[in-house]
């Protein structure tokens, strides 16, 4: 109580800076609550929480990046409607932050800690949304950005190496083992192999490169060797005769559904996989990938940014 009591005679007797440690926020539950109406819901703010709300200016976004840094962490030991209020108001403190920043035309470290902060697991439960905003995060500073993040970031495979991978699987159909383990020898055309191996065929799951090792050891034909003829003597002489292992078709024998499956890859490769939708959904099991647009942060958490003054309990346009 002595705490709480000092946190609200300070808050109301003296004029701090906007920034720095005195724009820390103060939460404590044993502060009277205030009678102004809380928009975040719950029991509403403490006179502490009114009167720092109140110092915060649009000119210092940093000072709402504290407060927000505050009531998450006052957010973590609370339950109930209080746990939910402190949580939402830390949402719209962080977005303040963020938005303010970028007004200045120079988002930088206020904005990025703004976001990731945004992204902490006690305040944003979806991952998928978590991802999102730090891609956003990364986008403006280079110490939250992620190389892998982007599927991108593992290189768009070059004609030359699309056309020798749809080459490859030309050579197994015709049986040509050997040729076509010599191309799997490629670094670069394994890699394009195995990351879209589930567009290899029509069901999207994996296990295509399975069976192309298997036809590759299972051909040329072992009695033949890809002649499609053999020859036997007879008592009328030597006789050509048709190979009764591969009956004249080296390859292994596939469903229609497979031949399929493998023609539509092809084409895909060589039309440029990269920019086939299809194939990016097959490859990543239609996983939702969200454009990281920074314009979109407010809207997703219903923060009007122009009403960044809390006055009378209220977040308005104008102070």
């Amino acid at each position: 109580m002595i705490v709480a009591v000092a946190w609200a005679m300070m808050a109301l007797c003296v004029q701090p800076p906007a920034t720095g440690d005195a724009a820390r926020m103060p939460t404590a539950a044993q502060d009277a609550p205030a009678k102004p109406e809380s928009p975040e819901g719950g029991s509403g703010p403490s006179v502490a929480e009114v009167a720092a709300l109140e110092r915060l200016s649009p000119e210092h976004p940093e000072g709402y990046l504290l407060a927000a840094e505050d009531v998450a962490d006052a957010a973590v030991g609370a339950e109930g409607e209080e746990a939910r209020r402190l949580r939402a108001l830390a949402q719209r403190l962080y977005v303040l932050a963020f938005e303010l920043d970028r007004v200045k035309g120079r988002p930088g470290a206020v904005a990025a800690s703004a976001v990731v902060g945004l992204a902490d697991p006690v305040l944003e439960p979806v991952a998928s949304r978590r991802t999102w905003l730090l891609a956003i995060a990364g986008g403006i500073s280079a110490q939250y950005a992620a190389a892998d993040w982007n599927l991108a970031a593992e290189g768009v495979p070059s004609d030359e190496v699309a056309y020798r991978a749809a080459t490859l699987l030309g050579r197994l159909r015709a049986g040509e083992g050997r040729d076509a383990r010599k191309m799997m020898e490629d670094p670069q055309v394994a890699a394009v192999l195995r990351r879209y191996e589930r567009a290899i065929g029509t069901t999207g799951m994996t296990g295509a490169l399975t069976r192309l090792d298997r036809y590759m050891q299972n051909w040329p034909c072992k009695e033949c060797r890809n002649d499609r003829f053999v020859l036997r003597v007879s008592d009328r002489g030597a006789e050509v005769r048709l190979c009764p292992t591969c009956r004249g078709n080296p390859g292994p024998v596939l469903s229609e559904e497979e031949l399929i499956g493998q023609l539509r890859f092809e084409d895909s490769l060589l039309s440029g996989i990269h920019d086939s939708w299809a194939a990016q959904t097959t490859v990543d099991q239609a996983a939702p990938l969200r454009d990281p647009d920074p314009e979109a942060v407010a809207p997703a958490y219903g923060v009007d940014a122009r009403e960044a003054w809390y006055r009378k309990g209220k977040w308005v346009a104008r102070p």
